[in-house]
């Protein structure tokens, strides 16, 4: 596109950007409800914070119990068919794979559980950064508005408090 001023030339434009000969004029900025970091747009909610790391440690805790599960389930039938195919021993073999399996299971499960932990506590974190970091900007705030208010105070009012 070649712009001349703020109006825009379609000349070199991508097809889905092109208008059947006109120039489409461009606005500098953005307008405010245009603004995705506006007060209409962003809004902070702890809570939602809360009950997102909330679900994360109830995930953790379920991750661990549903892959051991799974991955046991997974080792019999493994088991059984490799038994059955090697003519081998088959209560026994199947036995061995489950075990193997669900050891596997646990510890793939107790790394994804840690993942999600870590996560929550990374949530935690920030949410705990905020509220302090708000706190200290409020009675920052509040301090300098009153110093301000000194200030502004003529020299013998300040004199008689």
């Amino acid at each position: 596109m070649c712009r001349v001023g703020r109006r825009v030339c379609d000349l070199f434009a991508p097809p889905h950007f092109r208008r059947e000969g006109k120039a489409t004029t461009v606005g500098i900025g953005w307008g405010e409800g245009d603004n995705p970091m506006s007060e209409d747009h962003v809004k902070y909610d702890s809570q939602l914070i809360q009950k997102f790391a909330d679900r994360l440690y109830a995930e953790a805790n379920r991750v661990v119990i549903h892959s051991t599960v799974v991955a046991t389930m997974v080792g019999i039938i493994a088991g059984y068919v490799i038994a059955a195919v090697t003519h081998v021993q088959t209560i026994g073999f199947v036995l061995v794979c489950a075990v193997v399996a669900w050891g596997m299971g646990y510890v793939r499960g107790r790394e994804k559980a840690f993942t999600l932990e870590m996560q929550a506590q990374q949530v935690l974190c920030l949410m705990y950064t905020e509220r302090n970091t708000r706190f200290v900007a409020v009675s920052v705030s509040r301090r300098s508005a009153e110093a301000v208010l000194q200030s502004d105070r003529p020299a013998g009012e300040g004199a008689a408090s």
